[in-house]
């Protein structure tokens, strides 16, 4: 369901991202509905260590590589701490939460620029499942 492509062993952020969502779907299983629906590519890339990872999520199953293979139709861009702060996100009736100190925090380094997101009006729906998925509260 979820795999680590080749050449990824080096890439700690890849390694980071496979253990928390693979840790997150066994602890809630209802993830998996989310994970199934999902088709889209994601760049997660984080600035301050100058590391990238690439998700492909199709027919049920997450790739995540180590470089960017194509065009993806969401880009994040953010020191690294932010990228850990994205899976801290609560999750309220389907929704990613903002209204609390943790959603607060992310708006602001998104209008402060520390947090990038290209797709995010393009792609709301997937951006909101990804959040679904990534979230471990």
């Amino acid at each position: 369901m979820i795999e680590l492509g080749k050449g990824t062993e080096e890439n700690g952020l890849a390694n980071i991202l496979f253990e928390l969502l693979r840790q997150n779907i066994a602890r809630r299983p209802e993830k998996i509905n989310d994970l199934q629906k999902l088709n889209t590519t994601v760049s997660l890339s984080a600035n301050d260590i100058d590391v990238s990872v690439f998700l492909k999520f199709a027919d049920g199953k997450l790739m995540i590589e180590d470089k960017t293979s194509a065009d993806p139709e969401i880009e994040i861009d953010a020191d690294s701490e932010t990228i850990l702060e994205l899976s801290k996100i609560r999750i309220i009736m389907g929704f990613p939460y903002y209204l609390d100190e943790t959603g607060r925090e992310i708006i602001k380094r998104l209008f402060a620029g520390r947090l990038k997101i290209r797709g995010l009006f393009a792609h709301p729906i997937k951006l909101t499942r990804l959040t679904r998925i990534m979230s471990v509260v």
